[in-house]
């Protein structure tokens, strides 16, 4: 799996397809935002960029939480934790964005390098943690 990514950095490879390839989605749409904001480039429209990396974390957290039940992951409440409180960052940038009441290029700056950086963490320590975790009752199941 890793030999196809194009986006997610080597080092972020948790081990568990599925879960990589959401990654993997996840570091296009940064790199789609980045790209915009680089280009200066407004023929994109950034909100509904911002729309779709939203609405595919959500589906992502969706995922990995069905994972967690599914595997009897025992940090589960933590994980879901952490992932309510991303979200709600990212409902306040989404407010910010929505009410134009500043710089809208500042504002998708903001949400795409707070994202980033915290799927960058978040994959290192707690997504590792849980392919640990799921890699080994996988062995033992089998």
């Amino acid at each position: 799996m890793s030999d196809e990514m194009k986006y997610l950095p080597k080092s972020l490879v948790v081990g568990l397809d599925n879960i990589d390839s959401e990654h993997e989605v996840l570091f296009s749409l940064f790199d789609t935002l980045s790209k915009a904001i680089e280009n200066n480039d407004y023929l994109f429209d950034l909100g509904e960029i911002i729309e779709e990396l939203v609405a595919y974390v959500k589906f992502h957290f969706k995922s990995e939480e069905k994972l967690m039940i599914s595997s009897g992951y025992p940090n589960i409440m933590q994980h879901r934790k952490a992932h309510k409180i991303m979200t709600a960052h990212v409902h306040g940038y989404m407010f910010r964005f929505k009410s134009k009441s500043e710089s809208q290029r500042n504002i998708v700056v903001d949400i795409n390098d707070f994202i980033k950086f915290w799927f960058i963490d978040h994959i290192a320590n707690d997504d590792m943690n849980l392919a640990k975790y799921y890699n080994n009752i996988s062995d033992k199941i089998s």
